[in-house]
């Protein structure tokens, strides 16, 4: 749907699947540390040729978010983007009863709804909060059951950004909310 709206405009689109995600099917992580470096590398071979605008969408937003703070980016576009990893994962943590001495010493604690914390990857998040210097337009949806409104709003302040809020969960997929986006996208473009 981006593609659609974004090339017709003059845009031209890099797609960028994370570790564990859409088609790739390596061995790397789903970490920051990772993700950082591939963000990283991407941004600087493409910046050398164009001026980039940015989409992410939840996780990957957050990762785009840490990755490429510093770098120049003419806007960022994010669809419920994860702005407070820390925020999700202290959520996980409270949700199962698990502190972070527990978490220091286990390391790595797997959790009965098949997810796990992982201390290396919750202490990275906590010495690198992002930091986001470029204009950011956010379209988050009043059901968004990871990020609440009040986050989102505190990263908005934080950070310089806008957010238009509307009828959706974390994950637009109903006809109803693949308008919005559509909609959000043709304001943005």
């Amino acid at each position: 749907m981006l593609a659609e709206k974004a090339v017709p405009r003059g845009y031209h689109i890099v797609s960028i699947d994370l570790p564990e995600h859409g088609d790739r099917n390596d061995n790397a992580r789903l970490n920051p540390w990772t993700c950082v470096d591939e963000l990283q590398n991407i941004f600087n071979i493409l910046a050398k040729t164009a001026e980039i605008t940015l989409f992410g969408c939840s996780i990957g937003a957050y990762m785009s978010l840490l990755a490429l703070a510093d770098k120049k980016v003419s806007c960022g576009l994010f669809l419920s983007p994860v702005v407070d990893m820390r925020f999700l994962i202290e959520g996980m943590m409270s949700a199962f009863d698990v502190n972070s001495q527990q978490l220091e010493t286990q390391k790595h604690i797997d959790l009965p709804n098949g997810q796990f914390l992982d201390w290396e990857y919750y202490s990275y998040v906590c010495t690198h909060p992002i930091r986001w210097k470029a204009p950011a337009e956010i379209l988050w949806g009043y059901s968004d059951n990871l990020m609440p409104e009040a986050v989102v709003d505190q990263f908005c302040i934080q950070n310089h950004a806008h957010v238009t809020k509307v009828q959706s969960e974390h994950y637009f997929h109903t006809p109803v909310q693949l308008t919005l986006y559509t909609d959000w996208l043709d304001k943005q473009l």
